[in-house]
């Protein structure tokens, strides 16, 4: 048999393959380069050992806490400012999209043998980091979440951003004619940090002992109130609430990028060591499927998109763009380089965003508990 490394040797490893790789995602600009870096890294060091490798669950824990105090100081009442007359239809389209979601789900356990759990939050429309974060707490499997979260990324950014343009002169006439407008230069677009960009410094200031305390206490009361609550994933779910709702009290908060990837770099690591033969050799058929469906739901979302559209009177682009599922950053660049209405198509992904996260680790448990009665009623 096989001796195992010292412990302290192989955190040493696993964190230097980590630090490796992440560097070199984040050199060649690479989408989420602090979380698939280290991922990458720890799946190759994995292999190469063939021994049992782990990082400790309290790391994984304290990664979920800073991931979820980050996205959750990023929510503020100017992000939901667009919204007005819209937001009864808005909540139908994300209902829509998460039943669409589910549908997904549904799909890769019967053509792909991807269990309830993990097929659905793999599915969740926006927030890929986050999900990947919360998906061992929901009984789901985090390496496929990860693997199925970030093929649904890169295809909504690559293919929603082709066809919108494609189409973009033929939509502009559909309200009411005239040329596109395509502003020259188009402003920087703001950074939200949830499908693939990781910056995620709030608004402007000086990082100081009291920004810290104030980080602190939201991260040591969001942990509290989490398990208090019992909310499933409480180590995410409570930190991103507090944060929010301290955010919208107090104000918006500079939160420190290397914080942040250091916990895209702990729980890239963690998923990463759990990976082994059999499962690289089961996810060819998984990233196909996965693929075909990603292409699916973009053409669903986008003719509800344009059936919002007619049906409220608003810019087709915009409406297109406010419906995609994911990639938020690529989508609000987009607007603002094809001069559609920004501010709606921030606030209906921050919508989208938001609903799916507080409802999916709900929806993810029941799917557990729901495969593990049907089990027993099986045996």
């Amino acid at each position: 048999m096989p001796m195992r490394a010292k412990p302290g040797r192989q955190l040493a490893a696993i964190l230097a393959a980590s630090l490796a790789g992440g560097w070199l995602f984040d050199l060649a600009r690479l989408p989420v380069a602090w979380l698939l870096g280290p991922m990458l890294a720890s799946v190759a060091l994995a292999v190469a050992s063939r021994r049992p490798m782990q990082v400790p669950a309290q790391a994984r824990a304290g990664a979920q806490v800073v991931i979820g105090m980050a996205v959750g100081l990023r929510l503020s009442p100017e992000a939901f400012s667009g919204l007005g007359r819209q937001l009864p239809f808005l909540l139908l389209l994300v209902a829509l999209t998460g039943a669409l979601s589910m549908l997904n789900g549904l799909l890769l356990q019967r053509w792909a043998g991807v269990d309830p759990a993990t097929g659905f939050l793999g599915s969740i429309p926006g927030a890929a980091s986050s999900i990947v974060a919360i998906s061992p707490d929901l009984g789901a499997d985090p390496r496929l979440v990860a693997l199925l979260q970030y093929i649904r990324v890169l295809l909504v950014a690559l293919s929603v951003p082709f066809v919108v343009e494609q189409l973009a002169p033929r939509l502009a006439g559909v309200t009411g004619g005239g040329s596109f407008p395509i502003p020259q230069p188009p402003e920087a677009p703001p950074s939200f940090a949830f499908d693939a960009v990781e910056s995620v410094d709030g608004a402007g200031g000086l990082f100081g002992p009291s920004t810290y305390l104030l980080l602190a206490a939201y991260a040591l009361a969001g942990w509290a109130m989490g398990r208090w609550w019992r909310l499933p994933s409480a180590s995410f779910l409570g930190p991103f609430v507090v944060a929010a709702a301290g955010t919208f009290i107090l104000g918006p908060l500079p939160f420190p990028d290397w914080l942040f990837n250091a916990a895209l770099l702990v729980l890239g690591a963690w998923i990463g060591v759990q990976f082994d033969g059999p499962f690289i050799r089961r996810l060819g058929r998984v990233a196909l499927v996965k693929s075909i469906l990603v292409l699916l739901l973009v053409a669903a979302t986008a003719a509800i998109g344009y059936a919002f559209s007619r049906l409220l009177g608003i810019n087709p682009v915009t409406a297109l763009l406010a419906s995609s599922p994911g990639a938020m950053e690529a989508m609000v660049a987009l607007s603002l380089k094809l001069g559609a209405h920004t501010p709606l198509v921030i606030s209906m992904q921050m919508v989208r965003f938001l609903a799916m996260l507080l409802a999916g680790p709900w929806i993810a448990r029941t799917l557990v508990r729901a495969a593990s009665r049907k089990e027993e009623e099986m045996r």
